[in-house]
């Protein structure tokens, strides 16, 4: 999650020109927008468009980069002109793979960020997350590894989310990788499988 605000320092630069194709990164962007980053990074959050230059740095020196599109807050910041935008601003920086994710709930982030959002953003999360039941830890489960109760958007809801996410995604020209497929008889016993779906490119 980290950013770059000047020019790129010398002592990575000789580490990223040594590494090349032996290398692949993975950059942490809850959205382009900062409103959102700093929504659930708080003050830690590094500005979005240094975030662009870092992928910028890493993708023209031919180090495989994939952004981290996550979490993804439900119809916030999942929207068709919102996705359109992400994405214009990450194929521009040469990225054309992103993985996604939607937020899960946990008691300790209704209370982080109850104070960050707003009525409206609040009345969204509500609505989305109020019909799911609040599910306990499991350690044979990938689905959530924390020590806290948690809540899983609505498979429906991530279906929607996730055809919406790879249609802007095929315009775009850009690969998506989706780290919390829905199933229509979600199993939280098994493992979370990783499903990647392929967009054609420009």
């Amino acid at each position: 999650r980290a950013g770059l605000t000047g020019t790129l320092p010398q002592q990575i630069e000789d580490a990223l020109c040594v590494a090349k194709s032996s290398l692949s990164v993975d950059v942490g962007l809850p959205s382009v927008d900062m409103e959102i980053c700093s929504i659930f990074e708080g003050g830690r959050a590094a500005d979005a468009d240094a975030r662009l230059r870092l992928i910028a740095a890493l993708t023209s020196r031919g180090i495989s980069t994939r952004v981290c599109l996550e979490p993804l807050l439900p119809l916030i910041s999942d929207q068709r002109a919102m996705l359109d935008r992400t994405f214009a601003k990450l194929v521009s920086t040469g990225v054309h793979r992103v993985a996604v994710r939607y937020l899960v709930l946990t008691p300790h982030l209704v209370k982080l960020l109850s104070p960050r959002i707003s009525p409206m953003q609040r009345e969204v999360i509500r609505a989305c997350f109020g019909q799911s039941p609040w599910l306990r830890p499991d350690p044979t489960t990938e689905t959530w590894q924390g020590e806290q109760s948690y809540k899983l958007l609505p498979a429906s809801l991530r279906e929607q989310g996730h055809q919406r996410i790879v249609h802007a995604a095929t315009a775009a020209g850009i690969v998506i990788d989706i780290l919390d497929p829905s199933r229509e008889a979600e199993d939280l016993s098994a493992p979370l499988h990783h499903m990647t779906t392929s967009a054609a490119r420009h």
